[in-house]
């Protein structure tokens, strides 16, 4: 697990590093995600598997997720969202309900027909 993010790290450094703005960090991220993924499916391990999902569910209850709702008095980073002005977003409020809904509708349908997809392939089981 500490490899993966090391990998993901390392490459979102190098992708910063080379500007290579078409492929950005979550994109490698998921990448990287569905190809350690995809490994250990076809390692047909089990119990290597329960494992490693039960430590990241810990992981992430422990560390991650109060990173994440606290993230308004971490400051990381100078473009947090939360540094954005009142008036700007309330003035743009429409656009990002827009956005909002249809990127969830977007990826509902995306991800409703991919799972379908590799299910009748036999690829996903049920």
């Amino acid at each position: 697990m500490m490899l993966l993010l090391s990998l993901s790290l390392g490459g979102g450094h190098y992708l910063r590093k080379f500007k290579i703005k078409f492929f950005s960090e979550p994109i490698f991220a998921t990448i990287l995600g569905l190809i350690a993924g995809l490994t250990l499916t076809l390692m047909k391990n089990d119990k290597y598997i329960n494992n490693i999902t039960s430590a990241y569910v810990t992981f992430f209850l422990i560390l991650l997720l109060p990173t994440i709702i606290f993230e308004r008095y971490l400051v990381y980073l100078n473009y947090s969202a939360y540094n954005m002005e009142k008036k700007a977003f309330f003035k743009n409020l429409g656009s990002i309900l827009i956005y909002a809904f249809l990127g969830t509708f977007l990826s509902i349908l995306v991800t409703g027909f991919l799972m379908w997809g590799f299910s009748s392939a036999g690829l996903f089981p049920v």
